[in-house]
């Protein structure tokens, strides 16, 4: 969008970009964290101005829910709280030791934190009991992992 904001401005500016991975076949997409960068990136002053033509964005996003509800796309939700100061928070007895989620508001979401110690972050993720098997014994994905015992 166009910098500087108008003076009047306040709230939280939030949007939603889609990815359609590309697969060979049935394999996992090893790419995905580049498109979904590249689909990020697309949300620029271009992208703002056709969000700023209501009946455009609404009819967009009314054609994203069809296809959710006819089941032909599975959305993810992935948020990053990172570099929030969440330990910083003090609310009269102290600083938090660990900060967590009680619940994410999608069945198929991701949230991003920083640790109390700054070298890592934790996922917090949210599948189908299923799918969360599945990820649970994915070689690849446990070669990432670190597990530091509190």
């Amino acid at each position: 969008m166009e910098l500087p904001l108008p003076d009047y401005s306040s709230g939280t500016l939030y949007s939603f970009s889609m990815t359609v991975p590309s697969m060979d076949e049935g394999e996992i997409c090893h790419n995905l964290l580049s498109q979904i960068k590249d689909s990020i990136r697309k949300l620029d002053k271009e992208y703002v101005k056709k969000v700023q033509d209501a009946q455009d964005h609404l009819d967009y996003i009314k054609e994203m829910v069809g296809k959710l509800i006819r089941g032909e796309t599975i959305y993810f939700s992935f948020s990053s709280l990172c570099k929030f100061p969440l330990y910083e928070a003090d609310f009269g007895w102290g600083k938090p030791i660990w900060v967590g989620s009680a619940t994410l508001a999608s069945m198929h979401g991701v949230i991003f934190q920083d640790i109390i110690s700054s070298d890592g972050i934790e996922a917090w993720i949210n599948l189908k009991e299923e799918d969360m098997a599945k990820f649970d014994c994915d070689k690849e994905l446990l070669g990432f992992i670190t597990l530091k015992n509190c």
